[in-house]
């Protein structure tokens, strides 16, 4: 059995969208013969609470300001990546 670490930009738990289904069905599955635990951001349209899932470690969403949102695409566009992937470095560090 391994330990397993997921990164995901939206936590794993209602309400459903095609990301969050998709991020699910991974978590599910990966469960069955490893140990598994996701850090996420909770959206901005999901609950505080994590649906007493002891798997998630759940972050308070992207802050969405503009000072946070330029730095995020400077940022983006210095290394590469999605925007969305320096938003949640930028909330994880």
């Amino acid at each position: 059995m391994s330990r397993i670490l997921m990164c995901v930009s939206e936590a794993p738990y209602g309400p459903v969208n095609g990301y969050r289904l998709q991020v699910s069905a991974v978590l599910e599955r990966l469960s069955k013969s490893h140990e598994v635990v996701v850090i996420g951001v909770r959206g901005s349209d999901q609950a505080p609470e994590d649906g007493g899932d002891d798997r998630l470690r759940l972050l308070s969403p992207f802050g969405g300001g503009a000072a946070d949102r330029a730095a995020s695409g400077v940022e983006a566009l210095l290394h590469g990546t999605p925007m969305r992937v320096a938003a949640l470095a930028r909330i994880m560090r």
